[in-house]
């Protein structure tokens, strides 16, 4: 049981650079400015929330073409799997850029 959750915290760390440079901008972000960290904490739920509500949405509008449970055999297959996953990634992607610019 611990070796397995060993498994999945190596999995989840992947992007660790990205999670250091985060916490390290942030912090100064809080020295310089400190007034500014309710903004940059406020920007970036919102921003997160868009993400997560833009996955729902790809799963609820295209309920039939779900990459996780498509069966992929052959050439034609992979292209229509990486179509699906093409088609959530921009849509994840579009939404939290407008969140992000305040629209």
């Amino acid at each position: 049981m611990f070796q397995t959750f060993l498994t999945k915290l190596k999995g989840s760390l992947r992007l660790w650079p990205c999670l250091l440079l985060a916490i390290v901008t942030t912090t100064a972000v809080g020295v310089v400015y400190p007034q500014q960290v309710g903004l940059l904490l406020w920007s970036l739920t919102k921003v997160f929330w868009a993400v997560y509500l833009a996955y729902w949405l790809d799963r609820w509008v295209f309920w039939y073409a779900r990459p996780g449970a498509y069966k992929a055999s052959g050439t034609a297959g992979l292209t229509s799997l990486a179509m699906m996953m093409l088609r959530r990634a921009l849509l994840m992607a579009a939404i939290a850029i407008a969140v992000g610019l305040g629209v």
